[in-house]
């Protein structure tokens, strides 16, 4: 478990305009971050508890990670892939073939509050105008595409056919027309569900394609932590469009093949998915096999945590003595 404290952030809430305290706010959501990814390359272990009496059912079930896309543990890569490809068959979406459709937003250098509520607020009208002539149903998957020296933020939707194809190229170019200058919509046809959702899955889990690369990169090769932060705090990269929501207890369990005991050896209550919950053990003391290793590359960030990613190819990951001097003013403990 890693714990960050920031006990200074409170005190200047109070004393430093809100500007100043976003920015702090920003510096400490950066840490966190990079703490999780140090913690995940590192490994731990995975418990079983009852949510009713706290108690530990099962130990040491599965090695967790730490689900942030900006990874690049190869673990925790693939397990990203599986928990998103498992979600998106959660969903009452069972159609052979389904509609595969981009909406795209003008290239940004950068990611302001401002471009968040001004794409909210354009899907919400696209939405709109999809129901006053024909309703749609699918889901929707978040991506950043890298062009040059922009971002590409766009929408991939798979929808559920229509009744009217028609209407529905109609209904698209009316829109597309309507909203010219402030978002692009591409219809690309009609895709196999399953192909679609593979696609889908990889760019949930932080696999996106890169035009000047001609290969999938990661996150953590288009853009700083700060950058990453500033496009994915507190946003969902999955949503649904008029289409019922599954239970997601049971998501990562089905991820890690884990099944329960009928009941809690301990409380002798009855126990589903909704009852239990994975929780953090130790970390794990064998070192990572030779594929694993901690790998980084050189990434633009600032000053101060350039010696956490500059050039440790190949190097063992920091002790605690380590991150304290790294992470200056940040208290960082490692459990």
């Amino acid at each position: 478990m890693v714990e960050v404290i920031c006990p200074k952030i409170e005190k200047i809430e109070e004393q430093k305009p809100d500007i100043i305290r976003e920015r702090l706010m920003r510096e400490f959501r950066v840490k966190t971050l990079l703490s999780h990814i140090i913690e995940c390359k590192k490994g731990f272990w995975l418990n079983i508890a009852c949510k009713k009496c706290e108690n530990i059912i099962e130990e040491k079930v599965a090695q967790g990670t730490c689900n942030i896309r900006y990874c690049d543990c190869e673990r925790c890569v693939e397990r990203r892939r599986e928990k998103a490809w498992h979600r998106l068959k959660d969903f009452e979406v069972y159609s052979k073939r389904l509609i595969h459709l981009e909406i795209g937003f003008p290239l940004q250098k950068k990611e302001t509050k401002e471009d968040k509520q001004r794409r909210d607020k354009t899907l919400k009208q696209i939405k709109k105008e999809f129901k006053k002539i024909i309703e749609i149903h699918g889901l929707m998957v978040l991506d950043i595409r890298e062009r040059k020296e922009f971002y590409f933020v766009h929408y991939h939707l798979a929808l559920l056919p229509v009744k009217g194809y028609r209407l529905f190229m109609q209904t698209i170019r009316k829109i597309q027309e309507k909203f010219k200058g402030k978002a692009t919509i591409r219809n690309e046809g009609y895709k196999p569900r399953e192909s679609l959702f593979s696609y889908f899955s990889r760019i949930m889990a932080g696999l996106i394609s890169s035009e000047d690369r001609h290969h999938s990169v990661l996150y953590k090769e288009i853009m700083t932590p700060e950058e990453y932060i500033d496009f994915f705090y507190r946003r969902r990269v999955l949503r649904a469009v008029c289409v019922s929501k599954p239970e997601r207890s049971e998501v990562m369990f089905k991820c890690l093949g884990l099944t329960l005991p009928a009941k809690c050896p301990f409380c002798n209550a009855e126990l589903t998915f909704d009852d239990v919950k994975l929780v953090k053990d130790k970390e794990i003391e064998e070192p990572p096999p030779p594929e694993q290793k901690h790998h980084y590359h050189s990434i633009e960030i600032v000053s101060n945590w350039r010696n956490l990613f500059g050039s440790w190819e190949g190097a063992e990951p920091p002790c605690e003595q380590n991150l304290q001097k790294i992470y200056g003013e940040v208290n960082i403990n490692l459990m």
